[in-house]
């Protein structure tokens, strides 16, 4: 049975789909604390690689006392016989950032050794405002591009970008005073290479403007950041990817 690749966690990993190109299970405010994430991996085919972003709905707020969420997610995870990817929170644009920072380091220590591979996005190219949304905690599709070639690259995924002003090119055809043999050669060494092609017109509209509340805000701990999206009807967007051998 052919390989199954699917995004979970929270809504940067819906961005990560889009990059991908793979199926997205990922959603608004899932986070390790609560069940979210565990009904996600259950839900998947076993033998699948998933890919789960998760940890930054967590860093809003005191990071303490996750790590029965995070082995409980391992344990489901190697129950399904599923290939785990975890991508762990990036930097944000928030007073929180120490949290998330916290988080990374709580997520690399307690997944070592576990069977899943932890990626951090702890990376200072991603805290460039120009990869950035306006609520400094979403990205642009450069800035998941660059989160989803991490990735692949951490994980053993291999991708090749191409321009994005592009287009296909006919195929010449071949003289027949041409050897064979090359010929040959060059196709073999053509079937290699394990190339992706994601869209590069996907462009998320502006995420809408929170509503007046009269009510004053107190401590931001425990609370969820709701990561919401609104994209264009008419996006497309396109991938094949292949596990390097």
């Amino acid at each position: 049975m052919a390989a199954n690749e699917v995004v979970t966690g929270d809504s940067l990993g819906v961005g990560i789909a889009m990059a991908s190109g793979f199926e997205n299970r990922a959603a608004n405010s899932v986070s390790i604390r609560g069940g979210h994430a565990v009904e996600q991996l259950r839900k998947i085919r076993a033998g699948s690689t998933v890919f789960m972003s998760l940890g930054t709905n967590d860093a809003v707020g005191s990071v303490k006392g996750l790590e029965k969420g995070i082995d409980r997610i391992v344990q489901t995870a190697e129950a399904s016989r599923l290939k785990l990817i975890w991508i762990g929170p990036p930097c944000v644009i928030k007073p929180w950032d120490k949290n998330a920072a916290e988080l990374d380091g709580v997520l690399r220590q307690r997944l070592a050794g576990s069977g899943v591979t932890y990626v951090s996005m702890r990376d200072p190219s991603l805290c460039s405002s120009s990869l950035r949304g306006k609520d400094g905690v979403h990205f642009n599709m450069e800035g998941y591009r660059t989160m989803w070639s991490k990735t692949a690259a951490a994980s053993g995924y291999q991708v090749a970008s191409l321009n994005r002003d592009a287009q296909p090119q006919p195929q010449k055809k071949q003289r027949k005073d041409e050897a064979a043999a090359p010929a040959q050669t060059q196709q073999k060494e053509a079937l290699r290479v394990r190339t992706t092609v994601t869209s590069a017109s996907l462009l998320p509209l502006p995420l809408p403007a929170a509503e007046p509340s009269n009510k004053k805000r107190g401590s931001i701990a425990g609370e969820y950041f709701s990561f919401g999206f609104r994209w264009p009807d008419t996006m497309r967007s396109s991938g094949h990817y292949f596990p390097a051998d």
